[in-house]
């Protein structure tokens, strides 16, 4: 154990640094996360300087990860949620808080964060700044830089992540994005991921659909009704829905949508209480027993996918976010999960 303190910072951090070339090193705090109001932050930005992997263990809030990630100061920070959509109100927003000397933290989807970074370069000048992506994942990754220089190898870099991405789903934009490249800004996973959605596109489009769906030979032109089980389980799923639905409802939520889906997948139901919307899976199962197997990661990264996209167009100013799951069976209360995907 070694202190690391502001009494002791600027004599340890050199050997801390060297350390980090041939052993792991953690800092640890008993305050709370370490990097927040504390020394940290110059150990982390120098460890970046000589070349260091860095890590951080997520606690309750991708913004306080990414901080302790960035190498920026932490002593005094401001986090701004997401920029508006629109050009003029997202530069009014960026001039508000242009002369702010504190570090600014923001939320962006992937289709539209190199437009973000083109208007914070050009309102709040060429500063220093991070892009996180796939945090507490396999292939976490942080850029740094100036806004205008660092992160073009981002946009040429597709997350290797997979579906399993850090908030950043591909979907719209995805032309905006690669001027964005043009222009020396980068795109985040989920416009990476959009890219090759694009090339997959033109492809199907050359050489028709994939195999598995072309229609045997002889069946052309012949129209296939759903089997009775598709029926049955169609007919459960909506019936399990409109239940959720209700269960919300006594909540105090009102919902706001159903069934709506987007490029990256679908969401079942859509629900507002206050500030917060709620983008709920629903699933119903014939046991009680067989609930705790009824969700996973993977389906939960596409909803999370979904959501992001419908929440620009949902969202009032100030609004949040989450996923929540909503688990049936017959003979029992509706199991409401909240707040389930932390995917950064």
């Amino acid at each position: 154990m070694v202190p690391y303190h502001d009494h002791s910072a600027e004599a340890v951090r050199a050997r801390l640094v060297d350390r980090m070339a041939r052993e792991s090193v953690a800092l640890l705090s008993d305050a709370g996360t370490p990097l927040i109001s504390d020394p940290g932050y110059k150990l982390v930005r120098d460890a970046r300087a000589a070349g260091r992997r860095i890590t951080t263990l997520p606690g309750p809030s991708a913004v306080i990860a990414a901080l302790t990630l960035s190498g920026l100061p932490t002593d005094r920070f401001l986090f701004m949620g997401f920029l508006p959509s629109k050009q003029k109100a997202r530069g009014d927003t960026l001039d508000e808080v242009a002369a702010l000397r504190a570090t600014l933290v923001f939320y962006e989807s992937g289709p539209r964060l190199s437009e973000s970074l083109a208007a914070m370069a050009a309102h709040l000048g060429d500063r220093d700044a991070a892009v996180s992506r796939e945090i507490s994942k396999a292939f976490e990754e942080t850029a740094t830089g100036t806004l205008t220089g660092t992160f073009r190898p981002l946009c040429r870099r597709p997350a290797k992540g997979g579906d399993r991405r850090d908030r950043r789903p591909a979907g719209r934009g995805t032309a905006r994005q690669r001027r964005g490249c043009r222009r020396g800004l980068a795109g985040g996973d989920g416009a990476a991921s959009g890219f090759q959605g694009g090339r997959r596109g033109r492809q199907e489009a050359r050489t028709g659909p994939p195999r598995a769906l072309r229609p045997r030979p002889g069946t052309q032109g012949v129209k296939t009704q759903p089997s009775g089980a598709r029926l049955a389980a169609e007919k459960r799923g909506r019936q399990a829905e409109r239940i959720a639905g209700w269960w919300l409802r006594l909540k105090g939520w009102q919902i706001v949508g159903r069934r709506m889906r987007t490029p990256a997948g679908e969401v079942d139901l859509v629900a507002r209480r206050g500030a917060m919307l709620a983008f709920v899976e629903v699933k119903a199962r014939a046991r009680g027993a067989d609930l705790d197997l009824a969700i996973d990661e993977r389906r939960l990264s596409r909803v999370a996918a979904a959501a992001e996209i419908l929440f620009h167009d949902l969202a009032k100013p100030g609004d949040d976010m989450r996923i929540d799951v909503i688990l049936l069976a017959p003979g029992r209360p509706p199991r409401h999960l909240a707040n389930v995907w932390h995917g950064g």
